[in-house]
């Protein structure tokens, strides 16, 4: 990923520009233990069940907060269980949901 940053070099009112390249991939992978460590402490499941799981449970899972969470939760009222992992791309997108189906599982409604 890149990044572009303008800042004023105070030099005769120039404005240099930096590229930052990696940026946000080192902030990345830094966050990745600090996530893992928070979901341990948490307690969480090593698969969440979609069908039952309550918000807190619905963010063990990587790449869901709160508000993903709180879409999981509002789809399964309106629409009724999730029939299979598959069927949780409808509310985090095809990505999402592959990343997370080796966590997930669909129990009984």
């Amino acid at each position: 990923m890149r990044s572009s940053l303008l800042l004023d070099a105070g030099g005769g009112g120039r404005t240099q520009t930096l590229i930052l390249t990696g940026l946000l991939v080192l902030g990345l992978v830094a966050l990745q233990p600090v996530e893992a460590a928070r979901k341990k402490a948490a307690h969480c499941p090593d698969r969440v069940d979609i069908n039952s799981a309550d918000l807190a449970t619905l963010r063990c899972l990587p790449g869901i907060g709160e508000k993903r969470a709180q879409a999981i939760l509002d789809y399964r009222e309106r629409h009724g269980a999730f029939t299979g992992p598959a069927a949780l791309a409808a509310v985090v997108g095809v990505k999402l949901a592959a990343k997370v189906r080796p966590q997930v599982r669909v129990g009984p409604p």
